[in-house]
């Protein structure tokens, strides 16, 4: 996982701020946010973020988004348009990507 600290901070803010003004965030979120979540989709995919059963299941009802922003070829355009529309599955992703994340930010200092 390559994400810069301005990303790691943008993904931090998402998982602090309450529910109603998490879609006003990601509505003005810019576009590295935009590639941290993707980025974070990715690893989730490829399990690199270790995931409880629990989250697996949870996340299992968001597969299909969570390949979607995995994908290289989708626009970023798209892409924005799917965590707005479909951002149930970032309560379970941010806070366990965040938790390897900072390990791995964190460490590397």
């Amino acid at each position: 996982m390559t994400l810069s600290k301005e990303q790691l901070q943008q993904l931090e803010l998402i998982n602090i701020c309450p529910q109603k003004f998490r879609k006003e965030i990601l509505k003005r979120i810019n576009e590295e946010g935009i590639k941290a979540i993707c980025e974070c989709c990715l690893n989730v995919l490829h399990g690199n973020i270790p995931l409880t059963e629990k989250q697996k299941g949870s996340l299992s009802k968001h597969k299909r988004t969570l390949r979607t922003l995995a994908e290289r070829k989708v626009a970023l355009s798209k892409k924005r348009k799917l965590v707005l529309q479909k951002g149930g599955f970032l309560n379970i992703l941010i806070p366990t990507a965040l938790s390897v994340l900072s390990e791995l930010f964190h460490g590397a200092r």
